[in-house]
């Protein structure tokens, strides 16, 4: 019985037994050149063993396994003592208990008797201990030649006797020494011999799946092909007949086009002849309006000569004495002759500045040096000095900024609040410095600084720096004169500059007055900077014309900007 459970149990293990490691992610290719590789070692190793007759493997049938010699050992009711002395270390531990005691050894007696083995006891001590305990003497299996040899090991160890008994014993054995070395090695050569034998027949079985699974593949293969092919035949009925639809409908819209274009141009037609109808009606009244155009001009001319008088005679008058007044002279107010000059003003702005859209483009990249200043809308109050028509400040308070322009044109303020803006008509320096210290986040200047005296300029900044918060930011924009043309006639174009200030002279009156981290950004976007080849370094003189051609073409204007620390 515990034999069948055995052959069981190896059975059991034999199928998780595998011949090599695999890795899953092994192609079949890699898997068969292993095999191949593997096989040809093995007959390597073995051309000397004796083959025997191939054992053919069917379908669904285990591979061959190598059985011991204890495996071909049979149960009977006696043995021969050499029968179980050939047996070695573990295996002989197991022999001796399925022989003698008709069982597997138990984990604790299996581990005491194969330690008492190998720390030197007798073979032949361990089979007498075994056969006359008292289970061995319940099963009453024979052994020959193990009474007398168990006994004369037991007189051993006794005190007197015991060293002429180990002599005679050691004698003994060293007479049947040879004896015993020949049956190790017909032992050992058996063994390598079926070792030998159960290889070449795993390696037969090998090949043998191995031609299985490369036709396999190459079936696969085939039925792979087909089905791409199918495919392909598919794909290409598929995207014909998509086509043909996509033929048909293109058609359809196209002859749909065709009226519709057949329609149109009846329009158009009619179009053209109502046209006709209406130029002919409206040809008296397009003179009518040239004729108003005209006198509209002549009317402009009056209103300037008026206005060219009324400054000349506010210029000219002398002051009246007190409670006299010349009923034959009538001298305009100081206001009025502001309000002339800010509306002369705004009318120049409107001609040579730009349009409202076209400003607040320029403006709009101050939005990141706000944010790159750690600037967010709700941080505090954005201040713009001179802020003229309110571009900048209607693009902040689209992004969200609490933002308050302050200027002296009372006509371009006008024109702010239309767009409800926050502003204040004011002398720049006066007005901040009327605003307690650390007040606001920001101050900007967008082409002021350039109508202002030296001494102006640095009152301003020095006020500037008094009411912006620390970390705050202040940004100065005013003409670059390193455009020759802009540092030599468009800066000229306004009647109220004073003069260009060099981008270098400019950054250091603010760090100068305690600012820090000033910086000069030249600036070119939606200005309109002429555009002037640069010549190839084959041309005699390039270097020369191209360094000269970046004097016309370098920034119009620019911009300082600085940190309060």
């Amino acid at each position: 019985m515990n034999r069948i459970k055995g052959s069981q149990s190896m059975q059991e293990n034999s199928r998780v037994t595998t011949l090599f490691p695999v890795d899953a992610d092994l192609s079949i290719d890699e898997l068969m050149q292993r095999v191949r590789a593997e096989v040809e070692l093995r007959r390597s190793m073995h051309d000397d063993w004796v083959e025997e007759e191939a054992v053919p493997v069917a379908k669904g049938e285990r591979l061959p396994r190598w059985v011991g010699s204890s495996r071909r050992l049979p149960t009977k009711p006696f043995y021969q003592l050499g029968e179980l002395l050939q047996f070695t270390d573990e295996e002989f531990i197991s022999i001796a208990f399925r022989v003698i005691l008709r069982r597997p050894p138990d984990e604790e007696s299996g581990r005491h008797y194969l330690h008492a083995l190998r720390a030197g006891r007798n073979k032949i001590q361990i089979l007498g201990d075994l056969r006359f305990s008292e289970e061995g003497w319940k099963n009453n299996v024979h052994i020959n030649g193990l009474m007398v040899p168990y006994k004369l090991y037991g007189m051993a160890d006794r005190r007197f006797i015991g060293r002429f008994v180990r002599l005679a014993l050691d004698l003994g054995r060293l007479l049947r020494l040879p004896h015993r070395l020949q049956s190790a090695e017909n032992s050992s050569g058996r063994n390598v011999q079926e070792l030998g034998g159960v290889v070449n027949k795993l390696g037969e079985v090998a090949e043998e799946r191995l031609a299985q699974l490369e036709a396999a593949r190459a079936q696969f293969e085939t039925r792979q092909a087909h089905l791409e092919g199918e495919v392909a035949n598919r794909a290409s009925a598929a995207a014909l007949q998509a086509a043909d639809e996509r033929a048909k409908n293109l058609a359809a819209l196209a002859a749909a086009l065709a009226e519709r274009a057949d329609a149109f141009a009846a329009r158009a037609d009619a179009l053209a002849v109502e046209v006709a109808k209406l130029q002919a009606q409206l040809a008296p009244e397009h003179a009518s309006i040239q004729a108003l155009t005209v006198d509209s001009h002549g009317h402009r001319r009056s209103i300037l000569d008026l206005q060219r008088k009324l400054m000349t005679l506010a210029r000219a008058a002398p002051t009246p004495t007190e409670g006299v007044v010349s009923p034959n002279v009538v001298v305009p107010s100081t206001g009025a002759v502001n309000d002339i000059l800010n509306a002369d003003y705004v009318s120049f702005e409107d001609s040579f500045r730009g349009e409202r859209e076209d400003i607040k483009q320029r403006c709009a990249h101050y939005l990141d040096s706000l944010r790159d200043a750690s600037i967010e809308p709700g941080d505090g109050l954005v201040l713009d000095l001179g802020c003229g028509r309110g571009e900048w400040l209607e693009l902040l308070l689209e992004k969200g900024y609490a933002a308050r322009g302050v200027d002296l044109n009372a006509a371009m303020l006008a024109d702010s609040r239309d767009h409800g803006l926050d502003v204040i008509e004011a002398d720049a320096v006066s007005y901040i410095a009327s605003l307690p210290d650390a007040s606001v986040a920001a101050i900007t200047s967008m082409h002021l600084v350039e109508h202002l005296p030296h001494d102006v300029l640095i009152r301003l900044l020095d006020e500037a720096f008094r009411v912006i918060k620390p970390g705050g930011l202040i940004v100065l924009e005013t003409p670059n004169p390193e455009n020759i043309t802009v540092g030599s006639c468009w800066f000229y174009l306004d009647p109220t500059h004073r003069n260009p200030i060099p981008p270098q002279l400019l950054q250091w009156i603010v760090t100068n007055r305690g600012f820090s981290d000033a910086k000069v950004e030249r600036l070119s976007e939606f200005r309109g900077v002429p555009s002037i080849p640069r010549l190839g370094e084959e041309v005699a003189g390039a270097a020369q014309i191209n360094e000269m051609a970046a004097w016309f073409t370098a920034a119009p204007d620019y911009a300082i900007l600085a940190r309060r620390a």
